[in-house]
């Protein structure tokens, strides 16, 4: 989401946009009261005649009286719910659910990266259709990938932050299962996201079988992660990055409920649904066992 963001901002100027970087706090959407504050007020001081093109992350967690602070016309950028990127369920949910509903309705328009979130805002946070713009990642010419270089082993990448809605233990189940096949696994995302879940799932890597197969790499640069050129990947819900992936024309395995959208060939990627069925988008066959999708790539 942040690479997204950080592309649109680079790319402004040429369409004629004169867009400058405005930090909030990093701690947002969870950090204290005073963080919310501080965020407002930076907020606040850009005129009226400006826009401000806000990621959610700091702008869905303000409350009413901070957001109506703001005189510039606010454009929401939305790459999932708030509720969906802190990986929370029930009344914590609801919650933060109410929340976003109430700051989409105070923004001018909103940008979604899917066609996925945009059905997902309309449906459960009443945003009227006319209000979104869809902006799907773009995907750049780049060299095909070789593969793991005629080595026997497969070597897998999983490209993902460490936090708990990316579906981690549904990757080491199914690959505990594998462990007769000749694989590597890279896991590369922040560790600094949701530091107490990575630090949990690190822990259990590490006193898993599967510690020496299993290398664990923080946030990689784009350059770095084409390097690596794995000869498949493994996705879990819906991540620009990984356009990237079909970009260099890798198979992948992936999970979550919103089609192949991240992907320049999806014809490559084989969906597994977390009860362990194929996605009809891609395959529509019977239930499977959990492991078909790490096994399709092995």
């Amino acid at each position: 989401g942040y690479g997204y963001n950080r592309q649109m901002l680079s790319l402004m100027p040429a369409f004629g946009i004169d867009a400058r970087h405005l930090q909030l706090p990093a701690s947002l959407p969870q950090g204290p009261a005073t963080d919310m504050d501080d965020a407002a007020r930076l907020m606040a001081h850009v005129p009226r005649d400006q826009v401000l093109l806000v990621d959610s992350l700091g702008y869905s967690c303000l409350s009413s009286s901070l957001i109506q602070t703001i005189a510039a016309p606010v454009v929401a950028l939305v790459h999932h719910p708030l509720s969906a990127e802190l990986g929370i369920a029930g009344s914590a949910a609801r919650s933060c659910d109410e929340t976003e509903r109430m700051a989409l309705s105070l923004a001018k328009a909103i940008v979604v990266s899917s066609p996925y979130t945009a059905a997902q805002l309309v449906r459960d946070f009443s945003v009227p259709a006319d209000k979104l713009a869809v902006a799907v990642p773009g995907t750049a010419a780049a060299k095909r990938a070789v593969g793991s270089g005629g080595k026997a082993c497969v070597q897998l990448l999983c490209v993902g932050s460490l936090i708990a809605r990316k579906g981690y233990e549904f990757l080491l189940e199914a690959l505990a299962e594998l462990q007769q096949f000749d694989w590597h696994l890279t896991i590369a995302g922040s560790q600094s996201l949701d530091a107490p879940f990575a630090q949990r799932l690190i822990g259990k890597i590490q006193a898993s079988p599967l510690a020496q197969r299993i290398t664990l790499r923080d946030e990689m640069p784009a350059a770095a992660l084409d390097e690596d050129r794995p000869l498949a990947a493994c996705r879990h819900g819906r991540d620009p990055r990984l356009r990237g992936v079909g970009q260099h024309g890798h198979p992948s395995r992936r999970s979550g409920r919103t089609g192949p959208d991240g992907l320049a060939h999806p014809e490559r990627a084989l969906r597994v649904k977390r009860d362990g069925q194929r996605g009809p988008a891609v395959r529509g066959e019977a239930p499977r066992p959990p492991i078909i999708g790490a096994r399709g790539l092995l």
